[in-house]
């Protein structure tokens, strides 16, 4: 094997090698962004969203109304309001992480339509 033989064949094993540790660092940084964003996401939930459906519930209860209050297994808060005995599909709100976005999705549903709301980000 001639020198520059070697030469272009060590060339192309140190570039495909920069290129792996490369997409390998990139795999790496997204885990550590999406750990940041579950982390920061239960926090919100626990010590924010989730006392003020509490307070909500409180206040709305004083006039008739029912209310749960749910930390769902999956991160989701589920928010359901209703009056007396409704059968069928009671109206509803949730805040579900999208981790794929990165994002919490607040969805709203009355009986017969729902929509998403929209998304927002833990940082704001």
């Amino acid at each position: 094997m001639s020198e520059a033989m070697k030469k272009e064949l060590q060339e192309g094993f140190e570039k495909a090698l920069a290129s792996f540790e490369k997409r390998q660092e990139a795999g790496h940084q997204r885990f550590r962004e999406r750990e940041k964003f579950e982390t920061e996401w239960a926090r919100i939930r626990t010590v924010v969203v989730v006392p003020a459906f509490e307070e909500i519930k409180a206040l709305l209860s004083k006039a008739g109304w029912q209310c749960e209050v749910r930390a769902d297994k999956d991160q989701g808060v589920h928010f359901t309001i209703y009056r007396g005995n409704v059968k069928g599909e009671r109206p509803y709100m949730t805040f579900q992480p999208e981790k794929s976005k990165d994002a919490i999705v607040i969805y709203v549903a009355t009986r017969g339509s729902g929509s998403q709301l929209g998304d927002f980000t833990v940082k704001r």
